[in-house]
């Protein structure tokens, strides 16, 4: 299990910050090799929900985007964010994800 991986973490106060939770560690590996060519350099990505709002708790970013996997099979996206509202962001935008296998 991935707890967390931080891509680079360079400047945190200045720049957008990203948070992907997933529990598909290809949706993880992708968007965290992909974000960066597009100029995003402050990536961490979580398989686990709590990990990740633990780790919201402590690093509150001013400006934060979170890609969130709603139908993960041990952290319900709802559940998480659920969790998030005693999280105070001046900045949090949003971007669910949710993959089918086949």
């Amino acid at each position: 299990m991935m707890s967390h991986r931080v891509v680079n973490d360079m400047n945190m106060n200045s720049e957008i910050v990203i948070v992907i939770v997933d529990d598909d560690p290809f949706q993880l590996r992708l968007l965290s090799q992909q974000l960066p060519t597009i100029g995003y350099h402050n990536i961490f990505a979580f398989d686990d929900g709590q990990i990740a709002i633990n780790h919201l708790r402590v690093k509150n970013s001013d400006n934060c985007i979170l890609i969130l996997d709603l139908d993960m099979q041990h952290d319900r996206g709802f559940d998480f964010l659920k969790n998030l509202g005693d999280i105070s962001f001046r900045d949090l935008y949003f971007r669910f994800a949710q993959t089918t296998s086949i």
